[in-house]
């Protein structure tokens, strides 16, 4: 039982999963400041917007299934159910053709209107909001998506961890360096593009790489013709994957609809530059619990059934010290934030230091998501995906309504108070609910 919950090594894999996490941080401060340096803080900001617009597109795109196959992939593999397990990839890869095929679809689409506009001087590519280009990335994203959640729920948190932060961050690094320092192309629309997609193909060949050599069977059913194989579909998984499909398009609005809104209404352009580079350095707030956390998603299923024979006691001893560790790492790195917060938004450029009063409110309010996300993470993946729904969803309406209205009459300070406001109500309301629809003390040190 001991080993299964790992209590004998979390202090250890927690901090393998910690020092990921402050290297995935290292390397995206490195990438948004080699940014910063070569674009203004509006071209940069646009760049940020794009991102997260990809991520949206991502998450439609894979209908749910991404956190379908962590939820139901780590039971199945548990049981030794193969033919379950076999089945329940099948109906994944059934679901996903017809998404994908509209996806690519619509890319080639986009992509051929935009070229024949080009081409006939009606329209030219520079013209285009860059995240308008985002749908060409989306399929290549979402594969490689799925990709990283097959490796999840086949119990490989660390590989997961890297493919899905650290080697992003390290590859779009690496290949931005190139195109600009060394190939000196411009930064336009296209040539960012397709850098984005060069290093999300990288990172699906790496996926692959590491589904063959560690698990050759779901390598094998992942290259089968799915159509030829039909599988009956447990209503249990449609359930979830509608459930999730909502919940992760609000879930990805809520983290980035104040930029639209600042976006929307300030009347200076460089405002959401500034807004993007304080959401840089406050991600690392979420990123300690996610890194950390990750040790024990694929379990959280598996402990929280109403008739499972294995011991939750365990398991909330886990949780409190994994929360121990996060703790005491979000409370030194607020205080580091705060003394030196001027400094560190000095290294993207000296007109960002003038954001160090937008950091100082962002800081709190991202310590206080950072802490709640253990309760997040219960409600997902332990059936209460309803309660999680409600919870965004409230979330959605209140960035909604106070980010316009406070953007509106104090411009940049007004967005991230109304953050700061809004995550004080969902991380009450995360923690309250978490408590009581699993049993377990999300937020417990002791």
């Amino acid at each position: 039982m001991r080993n299964l919950l790992g209590l004998n090594s979390v202090y250890g894999q927690s901090s393998l999963l910690f020092v990921l996490g402050i290297i995935s941080y290292l390397l995206q401060f490195l990438f948004t400041s080699y940014l910063t340096h070569q674009l203004t803080p509006a071209f940069y900001g646009n760049f940020f917007l794009a991102l997260n617009v990809l991520g949206i597109l991502t998450n439609i795109f894979l209908l749910g299934t991404q956190t379908t196959a962590v939820k139901f992939m780590p039971r199945y593999i548990f049981l030794a159910n193969q033919s379950h397990l076999d089945n329940f990839l099948r109906w994944i890869f059934r679901v996903l053709r017809i998404s994908f095929i509209i996806c690519f679809a619509l890319a080639l689409l986009f992509a051929a209107s935009m070229s024949f506009g080009h081409i006939f001087e009606a329209k030219s590519f520079s013209s285009y909001e860059l995240y308008i280009f985002m749908l060409w990335v989306t399929p290549f994203a979402a594969f490689m998506t799925l990709l990283q959640n097959f490796i999840l729920g086949g119990n490989h948190p660390i590989v997961n961890y890297l493919m899905q932060n650290d080697l992003v961050y390290l590859l779009q690094l690496i290949l931005f360096v190139l195109l600009i320092s060394v190939l000196q192309w411009p930064l336009t629309n296209i040539n960012i593009t397709f850098t984005l997609i060069l290093s999300y193909v990288l990172l699906i060949a790496l996926g692959f790489l590491f589904i063959y050599r560690h698990n050759t069977p779901l390598f094998k059913l992942i290259l089968q013709d799915t159509v030829q194989h039909r599988s009956i579909a447990d209503p249990a998984w449609k359930k979830m994957t509608i459930k999730v499909i909502l919940t992760g398009i609000i879930y990805t609005l809520n983290n980035c609809i104040d930029l639209f809104i600042l976006k929307a209404v300030t009347p200076y352009p460089a405002h959401v530059g500034w807004y993007s580079v304080v959401w840089v350095i406050c991600s690392l707030f979420p990123l300690i619990p996610q890194s950390i956390v990750t040790l024990i998603l694929p379990k959280i299923d598996l402990y929280t059934q109403p008739n499972s024979a294995l011991e939750i006691r365990s398991f909330q001893e886990t949780l409190n010290k994994i929360n121990r560790i996060i703790f005491a790492i979000l409370g030194t790195l607020t205080v580091f934030i705060i003394i030196f917060g001027k400094p560190i938004l000095g290294l993207f450029g000296s007109e960002y230091i003038a954001a160090y009063p937008v950091l100082i409110i962002s800081v709190v309010a991202a310590l206080i998501t950072g802490i709640a996300m253990p309760a997040a993470y219960l409600l997902l993946y332990s059936s209460n995906i309803n309660t999680l729904l409600f919870i965004d969803i409230l979330e959605l309406g209140l960035l909604l309504i106070l980010g316009f209205l406070l953007s509106i009459f104090y411009d940049i300070i007004g967005t991230s108070i109304a953050w700061l406001i809004t995550q004080c109500l969902v991380a009450a309301l995360l923690i309250y609910f978490a408590r009581h629809r699993t049993s377990l003390k999300s937020a417990w040190i002791f």
